[in-house]
């Protein structure tokens, strides 16, 4: 929680070109092994989020603000099982928490779709029927996933890596997907597709998903975008564009090299692959979409960032930035030229004073 606090103080405060962060990276260990991670091998960008996310949940919980990622990007999705006999009735709910949500790009052209089948679900009937305890009885159902909880940012993993069970490898996708600036999320929450199963009856709807209904709060503006730029999971390149929020540019941010994008021109040749797909070909596209609710950006944009710094950090990256300075003003050619220029005049005026003080004397 610390690193990841003087990571982003740093790329706020610094007045360095770049920041390395060399010190999160040794604090970063690996949820499997407990192992510090090998910075030099390829890791999955969505794993790694989720490990970190659970990470900061939990240290979080020693300092009593295990919320604080509630109303950031943490969110809960429904899993649902609903009676498609009318004469055996039947409904059950289990919620289940998520930092990200992962989505088929295969065999869809748009995020629109894919999200229409992430909710679609699948039927069970005939012999997989589902058993019901209350009836003593094997039913036919629809098993879906909705969304129940978003929060203030959502964030859509895009499925580009697929396991083969004959390679036993992660295969990469190029498959062309695209997705829009702006996206209304109320059409895949558990309230709206209830709503239209109960015919528009509100009285199954829990009062904390309601505001899921209201079309203007589920109104999401794209804000980021990672991408993924090689031929398979276990090599390549990952970089991101960002949306900034004082002069609502897009920059594009690949390793120390940060430019301004131009997101009309270049979004749909970087970001949403290929017509003409093939598996494990070298190929880019977008691999993470981060939406923000655009309520919420009018207060990101007026929000003092520098409040919520821990102020010891806060004098350790202002010491860092005088220590910078000074090594950045030594080594400057023209302090050199300046510093030998004052010598030299300083040389003269001292020769003057002592032909002055011969003649006076």
């Amino acid at each position: 929680l610390y690193q990841t606090q003087l990571t982003f103080a740093n790329l706020l405060k610094s007045i360095m070109s770049v920041y390395p962060p060399y010190s999160f990276i040794k604090s970063f260990k690996s949820a499997f092994n407990g192992e510090p991670i090998k910075f030099g091998v390829q890791q999955d960008a969505d794993e790694f989020l989720s490990i970190l996310c659970d990470k900061l949940e939990n240290e979080a919980k020693i300092l009593n603000k295990e919320n604080f990622l509630e109303n950031s990007f943490k969110g809960k999705i429904t899993n649902e099982i609903v009676s498609l006999e009318t004469e055996y009735p039947y409904y059950s709910q289990t919620d289940e928490s998520f930092y990200s949500i992962t989505v088929d790009i295969k065999n869809h052209k748009t995020l629109e779709d894919a999200l229409n089948s992430y909710v679609k679900g699948e039927i069970l009937e005939g012999e997989n029927k589902f058993f019901v305890e209350k009836y003593k009885k094997k039913i036919s159902i629809k098993k879906r996933t909705s969304l129940k909880k978003i929060g203030n940012q959502i964030i859509i993993h895009l499925k580009r890596f697929e396991f083969d069970f004959y390679t036993f490898e992660n295969n990469k996708l190029n498959d062309y997907l695209k997705f829009p600036m702006q996206l209304n999320l109320k059409k895949w929450t558990r309230a709206f597709i209830r709503q239209n199963e109960l015919n528009n009856n509100e009285n199954d709807i829990k009062e904390e998903e309601k505001e899921n209904l209201d079309e203007n709060k589920m109104q999401y503006e794209l804000t980021g975008i990672l991408i993924h730029s090689g031929a398979n999971l276990q090599s390549g390149h990952y970089y991101s564009l960002i949306k900034s929020q004082e002069d609502n540019k897009w920059y594009k941010f690949n390793d120390n090299e940060i430019t301004e994008y131009n997101i009309e021109k270049d979004l749909e040749k970087d970001c949403f692959g290929n017509l003409e797909s093939k598996v494990n070909q070298y190929g880019k596209g977008a691999y993470l979409l981060f939406y923000t609710k655009k309520e919420c950006l009018d207060k990101y944009k007026n929000f003092d960032k520098k409040s919520i710094i821990n102020e010891n950090i806060l004098k350790e990256i202002e010491n860092e930035n005088i220590s910078f300075l000074k090594i950045k003003t030594f080594t400057n050619n023209l302090y050199h030229k300046f510093f030998i220029k004052f010598i030299n005049n300083a040389n003269k005026y001292l020769s003057l004073s002592e032909k002055e003080n011969k003649i006076n004397s």
